[in-house]
């Protein structure tokens, strides 16, 4: 999930160069505040719906956008009663 995450830093959907080292740092500090940090390295095909929302959710979040336009950003997670 690590990788989804870095892809965030070029608008791209695989990764073509390797991150500098902020990059890779910041990205883990993002799966850290969307709860995956002990998922990073699993695949996104093996991940939960749930936690590749949360996973899309750190990409966008990576860049420190201004404003995040969410739609149904709660769709195919399992929230906390």
């Amino acid at each position: 999930l690590l990788e989804v995450v870095l892809t965030g830093y070029k608008s791209t959907l695989v990764l073509r160069t390797e991150p500098t080292e902020q990059e890779a740092n910041q990205a883990k500090l993002m799966l850290q505040r969307v709860g995956l940090e002990s998922l990073m390295d699993r695949k996104y095909r093996h991940a939960s719906s749930g936690e590749r929302v949360r996973a899309l959710i750190g990409r966008a979040m990576v860049t420190a956008p201004k404003l995040l336009i969410l739609d149904e950003p709660t769709a195919g997670l399992d929230l906390l009663g």
